[in-house]
């Protein structure tokens, strides 16, 4: 277990050193210029542009989709490498412990994305509905409880080889994601949320004893790693 641990933090500190150049790379002195005046006058008018809704405008809809598509997209970070189908495949039923901080850290890092996108969607939601930002907090936990279902989803398709499945689990979850957004906006009756309360947990029960006996995919999990690394 100790060295399975050290083996974490190994990683997490070189991904964390790549990282920093990377960002000073890409956020020199005239990038983050042009970074903070462009966010500065989308801001500008994004909030010109809230000022012109009413309570005709879409806003379950708008935010069911765009919160269901950040919901859906859970990738899953490791830090594997290509080398590791050699010297890690052979003690893989050890390595628990790895990929549950794995889960860990990519639901910390797509928290942080989740808020931030939620706290541009609340001026919208805000002015359309009347009912201002006392629902945030309580929107935000419900949006990190989702978000960590999904990563478990994630990690139970990613153990079947099969890219048609991939698409219909993606397919899934986004319908399921967005239309629960959707009744949380309009603040549907309470059965609703019930309703998918059922739903969320049968499709946990049937992802995990579809998956229980398959073991881990190394050749997928370190291509969607280096997609991730390259992105």
């Amino acid at each position: 277990m100790k060295q399975i641990e050290n083996l974490w933090k190994e990683r997490v500190q070189l991904h964390t050193v790549e990282l920093r150049k990377y960002l000073k790379y890409i956020f020199n002195d005239h990038l983050l210029f042009v970074a903070i005046f462009a966010l500065g006058a989308g801001a500008f008018y994004y909030n010109g542009w809230v000022k012109t809704l009413d309570e005709s405008f879409p806003v379950a809809w708008v935010m069911g989709i765009i919160l269901g598509l950040f919901l859906t997209m859970s990738p899953i970070y490791t830090f594997l490498k290509e080398a590791d189908k050699v010297y890690l495949l052979p003690i893989e039923m050890k390595l628990k412990f790895y990929f549950r901080k794995a889960i860990y850290v990519s639901f910390m890092l797509q928290s942080y994305i989740l808020l931030m996108i939620l706290a541009a969607c609340m001026p919208m939601y805000a002015k359309v509905t009347g009912n201002g930002f006392k629902s945030f907090f309580l929107i935000l936990l419900i949006l990190l409880i989702v978000k960590l279902w999904n990563l478990y989803l994630q990690w139970d398709v990613l153990k079947i080889q099969d890219y048609r499945i991939s698409y219909m689990d993606w397919l899934v979850r986004f319908v399921v994601n967005g239309s629960f957004i959707y009744f949380i906006i309009e603040r549907s009756s309470p059965w609703i949320y019930g309703l998918y309360i059922l739903i969320f947990l049968g499709l946990y029960f049937i992802y995990h004893q579809a998956t229980k006996e398959k073991t881990l995919k190394w050749d997928i999990l370190i291509n969607k790693e280096e997609k991730l690394m390259s992105a």
